[in-house]
């Protein structure tokens, strides 16, 4: 049953998070870092243009998406160490790790700046573990 909840807890972490993923870099977009003049979102789904896209892209839009990252990230490695038992760190590290995997595959297909795309899977798995430390100190406390 154990090895049930950990994977059912990997799969809900992952998706849960990937939900918010989407919604707060929409809401990041509308709200802070539109897209640069004359694009659209229908560019975003051309690989050229989304490059071009993010070459036009000043640094600190790339910032708040690793703020974006850290806190799904979190959100994802306690969703998922709360589902497998609380008790493992695994679950919590596979969500971070399968975040930073769609993320580095998304970024190299983009071609986003290096810098960000290292940082990306760093802050995807290190905030997931921080998920699980959360988790793990408010069930020991």
């Amino acid at each position: 049953m154990s090895k049930f909840r950990h994977t059912l807890g990997v799969i809900i972490g992952t998706i849960s998070a990937s939900i918010f993923i989407f919604l707060l870099e929409y809401a990041n977009m509308k709200l802070f870092y539109p897209l640069p003049q004359g694009y659209t979102m229908d560019d975003m789904h051309d690989q050229a243009r989304a490059t071009e896209v993010l070459s036009k892209m000043p640094a600190g839009a790339f910032v708040s998406i690793l703020i974006i990252y850290a806190i799904t990230s979190m959100i994802g490695g306690i969703i998922a160490s709360i589902i497998s038992g609380k008790m493992r760190s695994w679950p919590a590290i596979i969500t971070g790790v399968l975040l930073g995997g769609m993320g580095l595959w998304d970024n190299m297909m983009l071609k986003a700046p290096t810098w960000y795309t290292i940082s990306a899977v760093i802050v995807s798995i290190l905030f997931a573990f921080i998920g699980f430390q959360a988790v793990k100190k408010k069930t020991i406390d």
